[in-house]
């Protein structure tokens, strides 16, 4: 005990050093493995629409306009045309969200749960750094959560002007930011709880409207001057026509998910949840030391039965390169502060500032899904809030129950945190997006490409993108506009060939139709180099055997244009007229 009272009092005396230290940690947490990664799909593609976003027209650019104008201007510093030097940019966006996040919180949760909830942030940001609509997406978020929380705390109205300004920036990062405008329950709320007068109640909401309104003219008229003024209009009606080429982009679709997501997951976790449910009955109902110690010891047997039970399953997966991994009980950590959250809502014993960051959770984690097609890893994604939350109220509510009887629920919980915390950081330290993991088989640099040059990814795929970078250098197609196909829009950036299509990423039929593609393809002025992935579609000149409509176009379009093989790996194929 004494052991224990004079660490307390040294983690008291040094708390500013620890918080320093805390911060510089999360500050470093993204730069892990920084070099590491280099896939063909979406973050090629980010960089590609970064890089001749000067030129960019249609859905895209504007849908995620913000995040392409802050992609374009970093592509302008030191470094910026090479996939390393944005991955370092773009990283320093996560770790100044995570130290923002951090030293904010710090006001209303323990700085250890605080700092625990980060990191477990940290290790479930799956997606690529260099998706900036994402971050940034997380960022503006977070800023506008922090300010909506001083604005009903301190009750200035000029908090609640700056967040509804942030918020409203936001709907410019991605489109579907629109759906934050569900945070203006939050002021609702504050007002309820106040037992606010109508008028006083509308003043704050109208305070957070005006600001919202404010930025989004003002993001508006800028991009009139640049694009026209209805082009934005005509983006958000694109986007909402998405449904009928995807149809996962539906509202019901989006809704749905999500939900079902929930119940893939929860299905395996009510038998964990029955175990500790019975036990602490059992237990609370126990009167005997004996009966007691042999119940303890059958319960204890029961819990290490389960975790077998869940590994044998693969509830507990151990390739941390998966995002299974973790789904489980991240799953069962969201549900879990879900009821926290709605439990101290209804509590007459909380603060009101707690129930107006319960509030907050709820919406975070229910809009955080809205707008994508990736049920619920959004969520995982986003839980710079919603994870501190969650550990600090958790621990003061499960802290504050003394009884006995709460010793089988205290321990099934810790268990799940144990295994949520390690399958999390193993997932944090060893996920690439889409290439080898950390640990299973990045083990070459590339060197044969000037935009990727540094950047390690396997010898298998260094080796494809070496002998493709050297054929278009020898062969002076840097510059030359490229038609890509067979999801490689990463060719766009790497090679350094601006796209003769629209999209770099043609086999989308949510950014580029069929119809739309042949149009686009018989209004080409001149006949650009055209690179298709191999290991899909092996030969479209000569043997275009396949039900792709859209690979079919490239077939027709290679024969029609007299198109020769130029070059040929196990990945690509190249070929010029």
């Amino acid at each position: 005990m004494n052991a224990i009272k004079k660490t307390e009092e040294w983690i008291q005396s040094h708390k500013k050093l620890l918080t320093w230290i805390c911060a510089i940690i999360l500050a470093l947490l993204p730069f892990l493995h920084v070099n590491s990664g280099v896939e063909f799909t979406d973050t090629g593609y980010s960089l590609g629409n970064y890089e001749h976003f000067a030129d960019a027209e249609g859905t895209w650019a504007l849908a995620t306009f913000l995040s392409n104008v802050t992609g374009w201007l970093l592509t302008m510093l030191p470094f910026g045309h090479t996939m390393l030097g944005m991955q370092v940019y773009c990283n320093a966006v996560l770790g100044f969200l995570l130290v923002f996040s951090f030293i904010k919180l710090r006001e209303y949760f323990p700085v250890r749960y605080v700092f625990i909830g980060e990191i477990l942030a940290w290790a479930l940001c799956w997606c690529p750094r260099v998706i900036l609509y994402n971050y940034l997406t997380y960022l503006f978020l977070t800023l506008g959560c922090i300010f909506l929380l001083k604005a009903v705390k301190s009750q200035k109205k000029k908090y609640f002007f700056i967040a509804g300004i942030i918020l409203g920036i936001n709907l410019f990062v991605r489109f579907s930011n629109l759906t934050q405008v569900a945070l203006i329950v939050v002021v609702i709320y504050d007002a309820i709880l106040r037992k606010k007068k109508v008028k006083s109640a509308m003043q704050s909401v109208g305070l957070c409207i005006g600001g919202y309104f404010t930025a989004v003219l003002a993001v508006l008229g800028g991009i009139a001057v640049f694009y026209g003024g209805s082009e934005y209009f005509t983006m958000i009606q694109s986007l909402f026509a998405m449904k009928d080429t995807e149809s996962t982009y539906s509202l019901a679709s989006m809704i749905i998910e999500p939900l079902r997501a929930y119940w893939d997951q929860l299905k395996w976790l009510w038998v964990f949840l029955v175990a500790i449910a019975i036990g602490t009955l059992i237990y609370k109902f126990c009167t005997k030391t004996v009966v007691k110690y042999m119940f303890s010891t059958a319960f204890l047997a029961g819990l290490l039965a389960i975790v077998l039970y869940y590994y044998k399953i693969a509830v507990f997966w151990r390739n941390y390169n998966d995002y299974h991994c973790f789904r489980f009980w991240a799953v069962g950590f969201i549900v879990f502060g879900l009821g926290l959250a709605a439990y101290i809502i209804f509590s007459r014993k909380t603060r009101q500032i707690e129930k107006l960051l319960a509030s907050m959770v709820i919406v975070i984690i229910a809009i955080t899904p809205l707008g994508s097609n990736n049920a619920l890893y959004p969520v995982y994604n986003n839980l710079f809030i919603v994870a501190p939350f969650i550990f600090a109220e958790g621990m003061k509510y499960i802290g504050s129950n003394k009884a006995e009887s709460m010793w089988p629920a205290k321990l099934g919980l810790a268990v799940m945190c144990f295994f949520l915390m390690l399958q999390s950081l193993l997932f944090g330290w060893t996920f690439t997006f889409r290439d080898a993991g950390f640990t299973t088989g990045i083990d070459t640099t590339i060197t044969q490409n000037r935009v990727l040059k540094d950047m390690r990814t396997t010898s298998e795929r260094a080796r494809q993108i070496e002998e493709l970078s050297v054929y278009v250098y020898e062969n002076n197609l840097c510059g030359r506009e490229v038609l890509l196909y067979g999801e490689i829009p990463f060719a766009v950036y790497a090679l350094e060939m601006p796209s003769a299509l629209s999209s770099s990423w043609a086999d989308l039929d949510t950014v580029l139709n069929r119809e739309g593609m042949q149009a686009e393809m018989e209004a080409l002025e001149s006949e650009p180099v055209i690179i298709i992935a191999a290991d899909r579609y092996e030969d479209l000149l000569n043997n275009p055997d396949t039900d792709n409509e859209k690979a079919l176009l490239i077939s027709e379009y290679l024969q029609t244009h007299d198109y020769q093989e130029t070059f040929r790996n196990d990945k690509f194929v190249v070929y010029l007229p």
